[in-house]
């Protein structure tokens, strides 16, 4: 847990792509709040919040890949919808528990942008806003 911090940083992990920072925030998650990832489903569903928001997954031009684009809180939907999609390929609960869960700590999770000091917004605004946490 001690170099995770070092992990997160793009020009420590250039190649890095959505996919490896949505595992590297899972584990500062897992580092910084102790997770119970296999008894409190309120852990997991935030940890995915997070990892969905911070990863770039939701980057208007990945959404713009995938035919999918809005303008009003649409990086909100698209975070509520992949971390849905995340919780039920991993979880054995019904879609409607998952929303449930889901919403309950969407808003807290959602503003928590560490380890950056806000969400990024591209792969090389990470390092920027990763900067601004350390002010």
């Amino acid at each position: 847990c001690r170099h995770l911090s070092d992990r997160l940083v793009p020009e420590q992990h250039p190649s890095a792509d959505s996919h490896e920072l949505r595992g590297d925030i899972h584990t500062f998650d897992h580092c910084r709040a102790r997770v119970d990832w296999f008894n409190s489903f309120r852990h997991l569903a935030c940890s995915e919040i997070r990892a969905v928001s911070l990863s770039g997954d939701c980057s208007f031009v990945n959404e713009i890949s995938r035919f999918n684009f809005g303008l009003k809180e649409h990086h909100q939907v698209c975070v509520r919808g992949r971390a849905l999609c995340s919780i039920l390929a991993v979880c054995k609960v019904s879609r409607e528990e998952a929303e449930l869960e889901l919403d309950e700590v969407f808003d807290s999770c959602f503003r928590d942008p560490a380890p950056f000091g806000r969400v990024p917004h591209s792969k090389k605004d990470a390092k920027f806003a990763y900067r601004d946490n350390e002010n």
